[in-house]
């Protein structure tokens, strides 16, 4: 009897759960096509209201911070506009479509920087990054390391001639070399949504500074929607680098992080 109970106690826990996550998940699949819905009707304004209570009830991922920039670009905000196709980007770094809305509304601010000049491998690696996200390579990593074991061991167990045995392993080294490379993409990516902080300029204009002081020296003037990574913090200033490679101090309360 008592074991007969806690079945069905835990039964009816699992059946609970199960309900409540399709309730919720349907919640979310209405919010959207509500916030979308509004979107085109030209309610910006309630459908970023929308968006937003979507993220709130952890519903983030590429779609709803790509629709959430583009209405705040249909509304000329700029820097709210880039923040959140950032963010798109960042669970989808091969998004065509995200990318091409973030050139328009770069596009649209003041200051368009570019990036420190790189050699042509700095640009394939840029390329190569942006073609899967982190999770994505590493899963790579994983299958190519398997490949690289299992060709092992049957050229250690099973195989007699000398032509396959080298040849299975050459290409368990091949795979291994694959694997440790996808493993390395998967880290840089990693530590550049983690461990990195990046920022998108929130105000009109700003000024660098020399220190963390208003009294400080300006040493030039950025525009809203102007990246950079935030490289240290000192009380209520963030030491940030410009994609030129220009760097100086800026008030935390004129930017938001990408993430």
């Amino acid at each position: 009897m008592k074991i007969g109970f806690f079945i069905h106690f835990r039964l009816i826990i699992l059946l609970i759960t199960f309900v409540y996550s399709n309730n919720s998940f349907a919640s979310g699949k209405d919010l959207f096509e509500k916030a979308n819905n509004q979107y085109s009707e030209g309610l910006f304004f309630d459908a970023i209201e929308n968006y937003y209570q979507l993220l709130d009830e952890g519903y983030r991922n590429a779609d709803v911070y790509f629709n959430l920039g583009n209405a705040y670009y249909r509304l000329g905000k700029v820097g709210k506009s880039i923040l959140n196709y950032e963010r798109a980007l960042l669970y989808e770094p091969g998004n065509a479509e995200i990318s091409h809305n973030l050139y328009l509304a770069n596009q649209r601010s003041a200051d368009i920087i570019t990036a420190a000049e790189g050699n042509f491998l700095d640009k394939i690696w840029i390329i190569w990054k942006g073609l899967f996200t982190s999770t994505t390579w590493s899963v790579l990593s994983l299958i190519f390391i398997w490949f690289a074991c299992l060709l092992s061991l049957l050229a250690i167990f099973f195989v007699k001639s000398f032509t396959i045995k080298f040849t299975a392993y050459l290409s368990a080294l091949i795979f291994g070399v694959f694997s440790f490379f996808f493993l390395f993409t998967s880290n840089t990516l990693y530590k550049e949504k983690y461990e990195r902080s990046y920022g998108i300029l929130m105000t009109t204009t700003a000024d660098l500074k020399s220190e963390p002081a208003n009294s400080g020296e300006t040493l030039f003037r950025i525009s809203e929607g102007t990246r950079f990574e935030v490289l240290r913090n000192v009380e209520n200033h963030s030491y940030v680098r410009l994609e030129n490679a220009n760097s100086g101090w800026l008030k935390k309360d004129y930017f938001e992080e990408i993430f």
